[in-house]
């Protein structure tokens, strides 16, 4: 200690107690001295200590949601979560300048002109797929009319038939992969089209019994430093699990059914919603319609179990009886709840451990 100044002196062989430097305003300051005596840079050290669980899921009940009528189908475009009606379109950032500190913040949801979905459209198959334009990834919305016609979007309020051969009968689209649409169709048949809607090479061809047809989430992931995506949705065979499918390529499509003899499974879900979070596999949904009152998680896509404690939902979320959709856009999950003359809510969870540590 210098009893002039009231510095204290390290060499590099001392140990240092930083606990003045631990949520306090100004830290600690450091000057660090060159070997030539006189060169001398200051630096301050701030440590934050958070008592936060980083493993829990924490749920926030945001200020404002959107306003709804009939059935509604929320999604990520353009960095922006949009939610639709058959009529309307409403949007909000996921993020307002950095990160949302808390619920009381100011956003709300701002209403599309003129956006209203082609006749008959079938929000369930409303998908966001990202397609290479030169240097730039950019996105395109596309969806499917109850006549089988599959209608594209390049800004969420301009729609028209899509432009490639054989676009009819088609049951339902997956967004998968960046360029590669894949496409269901009423007669049980898989193939995959370009940005363009040029065919792709080495389709499935048939889908089996439980493929899902409807209703369908993906989520994307990487295995061994290759990009890979699992769906879930409804099934025109009644199973008695979700069963998750995988695929590396938007094509070929391998069944994650669980057969051991352990009940290690995700039950079947009225409305499951899968998603890639935190490192682990999660399916969210009920056995009931128009309910969300569990979460299933997995490390490998295969054995799945209900956490018991830490990654849950909120309870007040699971009392709600209303139609709902789920966007993951970590660190955030976005549940809207609402149409169909329900109410709307809109819920906000993420786990503490994926936040920025300047807002926790």
């Amino acid at each position: 200690m210098n009893s002039i100044s009231g510095d204290t002196i390290f060499n590099r062989a001392d140990s240092v107690n930083l606990t003045k430097a631990i949520n306090t305003e100004n830290g600690m300051k450091f000057k660090i001295h060159a070997p030539d005596g006189f060169t001398v840079n200051e630096y301050s050290l701030e440590i934050r200590v958070h008592k936060q669980d980083p493993d829990s899921l924490v749920w926030d009940k945001m200020g404002s949601a959107p306003t709804l009528s009939g059935e509604q189908k929320a999604i990520l475009f353009n960095n922006e979560l949009w939610v639709f009606t058959q009529s309307a379109a409403q949007k909000t950032q996921t993020r307002a300048g950095a990160y949302w500190l808390d619920t009381e913040e100011t956003y709300g949801w701002d209403a599309v002109s003129g956006a209203k979905l082609p006749d008959n459209a079938k929000l369930e198959s409303l998908v966001c797929l990202k397609y290479k334009d030169g240097e730039d990834e950019k996105q395109r919305l596309y969806i499917v009319t109850e006549d089988g016609t599959a209608h594209s979007s390049d800004d969420g309020i301009n729609w028209t038939p899509a432009n490639w051969e054989g676009n009819s009968n088609i049951r339902t689209l997956i967004a998968g992969f960046t360029d590669v649409l894949t496409v269901v169709t009423s007669n049980g048949e898989v193939y995959t089209v370009d940005n363009q809607g040029n065919k792709i090479e080495g389709n499935m061809g048939k889908a089996e019994s439980d493929f899902p047809t409807s209703h369908i989430y993906s989520t994307n992931f990487d295995s061994n430093n290759q990009s890979q995506a699992m769906v879930v949705g409804r099934t025109e065979k009644d199973v008695q699990q979700t069963i998750p499918r995988v695929s590396s390529n938007g094509k070929d499509w391998y069944s994650l059914a669980n057969t051991s003899s352990y009940d290690v499974y995700c039950p079947k879900f009225a409305n499951p919603a899968v998603m890639y979070y935190g490192e682990n596999f999660y399916i969210f949904g009920s056995k009931d319609e128009n309910k969300l009152d569990a979460i299933y998680s997995s490390v490998d896509g295969i054995s799945w179990r209900e956490p018991q404690r830490k990654f849950l939902l909120h309870k007040d979320m699971t009392d709600i009886t209303a139609p709902y959709s789920i966007v993951a856009d970590s660190p955030y999950i976005w549940v809207i709840f609402g149409g169909n003359g329900t109410d709307a809510a809109v819920w906000r969870g993420h786990l503490n451990k994926l936040m920025p540590v300047r807002v926790q």
